[in-house]
């Protein structure tokens, strides 16, 4: 990132800080002071008395049993490629958006070293990483939470093959080297105020389970009550009383959904209280998921989804595995509606942009619908792709989602590749089963423009969405369908209608056209624009004239 880059990503991001977060900001700055000092001149030596920690002497497992499901179809994940990076103290390096080496978040995927986990013979692996990465050199120690992930997997993976170690003492000495290192860093740089997110959930389980795992280390107890503390409110925060994600992303939820649950599992297991939050927080976050989908694949992909885990894509605590059969059910507090019938299901997106104040994996999807029939995905969410580019910008832009795009405007200004200004506001209007409205502002700030829109579910096999945009002058209004396959939409005949590729990312890193329709006129508005879907034959024959009449009734 050049120096004018740099300086307006700083402009913006103190922009959207409180005082108390600007001198965090400040402290941090010593703290990073401090730690490059000790980088540079206190070359510890790591040895330990391994008879001394009962995770490391004891004969039998240390770890709850949990739930794994090793014959899912888990999504592809991305490869990578760490030798480009620099090996440097680790906030020297340069990894934001614009950095001359590539996506850090692809280098950091195979370092949480999750994949020693279902590894056998994995104790060379894990040693040869340690040797490799010592603390605080590389971009491995730029993000805390990836040493929090870290720490569940190395513990899991040779809680697991403690009695086929083949050099014991080696093993656990580098083990407690990596648990005491990596917490002591996530204490110091705990990821709070405008940076706290999921990101902090996952640093407060790394210090809960280093400190549950090793009570043996002084800062044991600190760590304990540190994580503890922060958890417990930020999985109430984070996860709303509807169970949906503060952050508007299926993905990130039920990654801070798995992550509340190892921790409830690891109390359960040792004995110690779980708190009533968490625990609250988790059960909620359950049921919200298990509503959408049975598995992680069958997720929708609404926000950022970057395909990385808790502990193991094989995990599966998280899933009751039963399927849903409700027919119209809205979470109020993340915004979005279901309409599910045997052979459908339709998921109308009413929410927010997400957690304030940068939104950051938020997409500009007000009003957003996606489909699947048969199994099939019909109309269908973009995805995530990268965290970096110009691809960026156009998988969470509001053209690439089931949307009204007016002026060829985002509903919301994209300012950095995690930060969004000018965030929208939706209301749900009406809904009794059959009708559905609501309303986003993002485009009030051109001519005071309102996007309404209107859903009708006929259980013959009929949906209408209906699409009204009130507002003052004349505005280019285009209606994009992203559609997996062929569909036919009935839209009028004196509007344009093309039907072109775009493109949609089943998981991270990997992208494939797709085939959209979109409509679009220059008119003075309002401007109405209906969309009917028919999902058999005999559905094309029900006349639906008098119900659409209804929506206008309402918004008057």
């Amino acid at each position: 990132m050049n120096l004018p880059k740099k300086l307006a990503w700083y402009i913006k991001r103190f922009s959207v800080m409180s005082p108390h977060d600007v001198l965090h900001r400040v402290g941090e700055q010593f703290t990073l002071k401090k730690l490059y000092l000790n980088y540079l001149f206190n070359k510890r030596s790591y040895s330990y008395s391994i008879e001394s920690f009962a995770f490391c002497s004891s004969a039998k497992s240390r770890l709850p049993i949990l739930k794994w499901n090793f014959n899912a179809d888990v999504l592809e994940l991305s490869g990578s490629n760490t030798d480009r990076w620099p090996r440097k103290f680790f906030n020297s390096i340069p990894y934001r958006d614009g950095n001359p080496y590539g996506d850090i978040r692809v280098a950091w995927e195979s370092a949480r070293l999750q994949h020693l986990i279902e590894n056998q013979s994995c104790e060379k692996q894990f040693l040869s990483w340690v040797k490799d990465n010592p603390p605080l050199l590389g971009i491995h120690y730029i993000s805390v939470m990836e040493c929090g992930l870290r720490i569940l997997s190395v513990c899991y993976a040779l809680d697991k093959m403690r009695d086929k170690l083949e050099s014991p003492t080696e093993t656990w000495n580098a083990l407690l080297q990596l648990v005491e290192s990596h917490a002591t860093l996530i204490e110091k740089r705990l990821s709070l105020y405008s940076s706290a997110g999921n990101h902090t959930i996952a640093e407060c389980v790394g210090l809960i389970y280093a400190a549950v795992l090793f009570p043996e280390f002084k800062a044991a107890k600190r760590w304990k009550k540190k994580g503890l503390s922060i958890l417990e409110q930020e999985a109430a925060r984070q996860i709303l009383p509807d169970g949906g994600g503060l952050e508007q992303s299926f993905w990130y939820l039920l990654f801070i959904t798995d992550l509340c649950g190892l921790t409830i599992k690891l109390l359960e297991h040792y004995d110690e209280v779980v708190p009533i939050s968490i625990n609250s927080a988790y059960i909620r976050a359950t049921k919200f998921l298990n509503s959408f989908a049975n598995s992680p694949k069958e997720l929708p992909s609404i926000g950022d989804t970057d395909n990385g885990y808790a502990l193991s894509p094989y995990l599966d605590i998280s899933w009751n595995h039963n399927s849903s059969n409700t027919v119209c059910k809205t979470f109020d507090n993340s915004g979005y509606t279901l309409i599910q019938g045997k052979t459908f299901k339709l998921i109308f997106d009413h929410g927010s942009l997400g957690m304030s104040p940068s939104y950051g994996h938020g997409h500009a999807d007000a009003l957003s619908i996606i489909l699947q029939v048969d199994g099939e995905n019909i109309l269908v969410d973009p995805g995530t792709y990268s965290y970096t580019g110009n691809w960026r910008h156009y998988f969470r832009s509001t053209k690439a989602h089931n949307t009204i795009n007016i002026d060829n405007q985002d509903q919301a200004s994209q300012e950095t590749a995690f930060m969004w200004s000018k965030p929208f506001q939706c209301q749900l209007v009406h809904n009794d089963g059959k009708f559905l409205l609501a309303k986003h502002n993002g485009y009030q700030y051109i001519s005071n423009i309102i996007h309404w829109r209107g859903i009708i579910y006929y259980p013959i096999g009929i949906f209408i969405i209906w699409d009204h945009i009130t507002g003052e002058g004349s505005h280019n209004i285009e209606l994009n369908w992203h559609c997996r396959l062929p569909i036919d939409l009935s839209i009028e005949s004196s509007q344009s209608i093309q039907n072109i590729k775009t493109w949609q990312s089943n998981y991270y890193g990997h992208k494939q056209p797709i085939n959209t329709i979109r409509a679009s006129t220059t008119n003075q508005l309002p401007q109405t624009l209906i969309t009917r879907i028919n999902l058999n034959a005999a559905a094309a024959k029900i006349n639906i004239n008098d119900d659409i009449e209804k929506f206008q009734e309402w918004i008057t």
